[in-house]
């Protein structure tokens, strides 16, 4: 619990420091990047410490965090050592910044399955029906951006 804590405490101060660092300074991308590095390693960390029975869940969580800050860092260096026409969708980051997503749904449904005993499918169908409530506001306002932006 101590090492939770102090990592809580260590996030706040790094959140609160980045908050003024120079936007498109290699202090800023590898900022965040450290941060979706430390992320992925505290869970790691702790799947290791506590051993639960779910840790496969956990362990995709933590490979999801890692493959979409490591896009981060390619960003950074594509687009300063190439041009920005490297970094121009669709770019090798992307695919990086898109793993987090099958990352995140193989964890989710790791803790799904763990939790579905005698066939009750209600709980998958709660989730799926909240998760998609939730998406859709981000799905829209991305799709809109690009449509009426240049």
């Amino acid at each position: 619990m101590r090492l939770f804590r102090a990592f809580s405490i260590a996030a706040a101060i790094g959140v609160l420091i980045f908050l003024f660092l120079p936007s498109e300074s290699w202090v800023h991308d590898l900022w965040q990047v450290g941060f979706g590095w430390s992320a992925a390693a505290a869970i790691a960390v702790s799947m290791r410490q506590h051993r639960p029975s779910s840790a496969a869940a956990w362990y995709l969580f933590a490979a999801g965090v890692f493959l979409n800050a490591t896009g981060i860092l390619l960003v950074a260096i594509l687009g300063r050592a190439v041009g920005p026409d490297a970094v121009a969708s669709p770019a090798i980051p992307d695919f990086f910044w898109i793993a987090l997503y099958p990352c995140l749904a193989a964890g989710i449904g790791l803790l799904i399955r763990r939790v579905l005993t005698g066939g009750d499918r209600t709980t998958l169908v709660d989730t799926v029906i909240i998760s998609t409530a939730l998406a859709l506001p981000s799905f829209s306002q991305t799709k809109l951006r690009h449509q009426w932006m240049p």
